[in-house]
């Protein structure tokens, strides 16, 4: 069975850094995803025309972690999308994963996302 909740093992939530790339693909292969390579990664962000967007700093995503380890991932994709004759900056999750034993804290990491401008 996993960490029991509540007992002193709560996850925080922080914004995901290019550095916890290799972290976040770990906790995705256990989860059973496929790992994207580096490319396709940094892909998603740093050649992604939405993400530069003047006036928007958007985030790359949200990770849980317990006492430096990742135990939680959801990215965050910027889109930009056309409604009427205005271009809007909007976003994706992508890529969740808890690890098991942190799953009853995953809703932190949907709250984060929901809560960004």
């Amino acid at each position: 069975m996993g960490t029991i909740m509540g007992k002193g093992a709560r996850p925080t939530v922080r914004e995901t850094t290019f550095e916890d790339e290799e972290a976040v693909k770990r906790l995705q292969q256990v989860a059973g995803y496929t790992v994207e390579p580096r490319s396709n990664w940094a892909g998603l962000w740093i050649d992604n025309p939405a993400w530069g967007e003047p006036g928007h700093k958007l985030s790359i995503g949200w990770v849980l972690e317990v006492e430096g380890k990742i135990v939680g991932h959801l990215g965050n994709v910027p889109l930009l999308c056309r409604f009427a004759k205005n271009t809007l900056v909007t976003a994706a999750a992508s890529g969740y994963a808890v690890d098991p034993a942190y799953r009853g804290y995953g809703l932190l990491l949907a709250a984060a996302f929901f809560k960004q401008k």
